[in-house]
C-alpha cells in the first residue's frame, strides 16, 4: 500500500513539473510573438539585410543602412549570419537589457553568459 502513495505522489510531482515548464514554455513564446508584434520591421531589416526598410524601425527611411546586402547575396547562410549577428549585439553590445536578451535567446546566454 506505501508503494502505491509513493508512487501516486511520486506522478503528481512529476506532472506538476511538467506543468510548471509548459506554462513558462507558453509565457516565453507569448513574450517573443509580443516582442516580435512590436518590432518585426526591425527584425526584418536586420536578417535580411535590407538597405532601406524597417531601419530604425521605419517603413522606410531616407539614409542606406550599413547592415545592408545586395539582394544577389541573399543566402540562407548569410540568414544565419545575420541572425548570429543580432545575438551579438543583444548580448556583448547591450542592446537589449540582460533580461530580454535572455527572454528571446535563452540558449544563447547559457552557452556564453553567466
Amino acid at each position: 500500500m506505501e508503494n502505491v502513495r509513493e508512487y501516486i505522489i511520486n506522478v503528481i510531482k512529476v506532472g506538476n513539473v511538467l506543468f510548471v515548464k509548459i506554462k513558462n514554455l507558453i509565457e516565453n513564446i507569448k513574450f517573443k510573438f509580443e516582442f516580435f508584434k512590436k518590432n518585426w520591421k526591425l527584425g526584418v531589416h536586420l536578417l535580411l539585410g535590407t538597405y532601406k526598410f524597417g531601419v530604425n524601425n521605419k517603413w522606410w527611411s531616407d539614409f542606406p543602412s550599413i547592415f545592408g546586402i545586395p539582394f544577389y547575396k541573399r543566402t540562407p547562410r548569410r540568414i544565419l549570419i545575420n541572425y548570429r549577428g543580432m545575438r551579438f549585439r543583444v548580448s556583448a553590445c547591450y542592446f537589449l537589457d540582460k533580461e530580454t536578451g535572455r527572454k528571446l535567446f535563452p540558449r544563447y546566454y547559457k552557452k556564453y553568459k553567466n
